[in-house]
């Protein structure tokens, strides 16, 4: 028999719309059927239009997707409808096996806590950032607000009655749950990781007027010598970090070109205070032609510095997938072996580190041997975390 199974996350889409690689695990599960309750806006801004949903469905054969009506004018308001209107949506259909809910929003996560007990459900909570204390961390809120308190008590309620955990690191779960007088929880730990083959054989044959600009760029900087790095979607830092890094990548910018892959303001700000001569700018695209844009680039390039031990973050496992490297930045003093293969950490206060990680990515990049070792350990990382997965739902239903 077939596991009926909701997953609540208000902004996971399906292609061509820019979603994170967290829930498409599902589309491998077997003996599975699957609802995606969102809200028909990515976390891009993107819109899923009628005409695409239908388009699209056909090739999802075990997964829907279920609009729930949100307000999309600000983040509160999107919480706060989305949370609300999930509620009176799921009560009037049919008991699932069981729900999954994505936290870094308490609200729905809430809300799906409170379906899951009307409807005798077993619940799972996907503690994906672990909010309000990474909030503090970034200088969103203060530890000593009434909103820190609100968000505090609701993850303490659902780490309580969850049934079980995902998570995407042990100890750091540990950590949290303890936090919140939480001791015994049975835990799933996943990497933000997606592998679909024939999605992977399409770069052979690349296409997309931003490819054809970004390949056109790639020649123009190789001719100068220059190590090319991609930077896509946000910075995971803290405010008062952004100088560091600019005047690392100032101490630099001679020797690298950038390809900046974002709709965030502030971080594309942030690189154009960088002065590197050879930059180009683009707006968030669709998975495959941003795929293929990785593919070409040196290296992806990536700062991290509100996570000391459990980051697992979607464009590192691509890139991986892919094999291009990647060069990540911290203040953590990472030990390369202690990464994945082809992933390197340098530290931002020291350009030396910066300099030395940058010449080896490039090396790798001429290592087809190397890359392929890549693609293979990722495509084993999956393929484990698809077949364990399964199994933990299989104990928990």
């Amino acid at each position: 028999m077939k596991k009926k199974i909701w997953v609540i996350d208000k902004y996971f889409l399906p292609e061509p719309i820019v979603s994170k690689n967290r829930y498409k695990i599902f589309y491998d599960l077997p003996n599975t059927e699957v609802i995606f309750f969102h809200s028909g806006v990515s976390e891009y801004g993107q819109k899923l239009r009628k005409e695409i949903k239908l388009k699209v469905q056909k090739h999802y054969k075990n997964s829907k997707w279920e609009k729930v009506p949100s307000i999309s004018l600000s983040k509160v308001l999107l919480y706060m409808s989305f949370s609300i209107n999930l509620f009176f949506k799921g009560l009037f259909k049919e008991k699932p096996d069981v729900i999954i809910a994505s936290c870094p929003d308490p609200l729905q996560a809430y809300s799906g806590m409170i379906l899951a007990k009307i409807k005798k459900s077993k619940y799972i909570v996907d503690f994906r950032d672990y909010w309000p204390e990474l909030l503090v961390k970034i200088n969103k809120i203060k530890k000593s607000s009434f909103v820190y308190r609100l968000l505090f008590w609701i993850t303490s309620q659902l780490s309580k009655y969850a049934d079980a955990i995902i998570s995407v690191d042990l100890e750091d779960t540990k950590k949290y749950l303890k936090n919140r007088s939480v001791f015994q929880k049975k835990i799933s730990i996943r990497k933000n990781i997606y592998i679909n083959i024939e999605e992977y054989e399409t770069l052979k044959y690349p296409v997309g007027k931003n490819y054809s600009k970004v390949k056109k760029f790639y020649e123009e900087s190789k001719r100068k010598n220059k190590i090319v790095l991609m930077f896509t979607g946000r910075l995971n830092v803290k405010s008062e970090d952004r100088m560091d890094i600019i005047k690392l990548m100032l101490s630099c910018n001679e020797e690298i070109s950038l390809v900046v892959l974002s709709n965030n303001t502030e971080d594309i700000n942030l690189f154009k205070n960088c002065n590197i001569s050879e930059t180009i700018y683009l707006n968030m695209l669709e998975r495959k032609e941003y795929l293929s844009i990785l593919n070409i680039v040196d290296s992806l390039i990536s700062f991290v510095t509100v996570f000391e031990n459990g980051f697992s973050s979607n464009k590192i496992m691509d890139s991986l997938a892919i094999g291009t490297p990647v060069i990540i930045g911290n203040y953590f003093n990472v030990k390369t072996e202690n990464l994945f293969p082809g992933v390197f950490a340098f530290d931002i206060r020291e350009p030396r580190t910066f300099k030395k990680v940058i010449k080896d990515v490039a090396n790798i990049k001429n290592d087809l041997g190397y890359r392929e070792y890549m693609r293979q350990f990722a495509l084993d990382l999956y393929n484990e975390q698809a077949n364990s997965f399964s199994n933990f739902l299989n104990m928990i239903i």
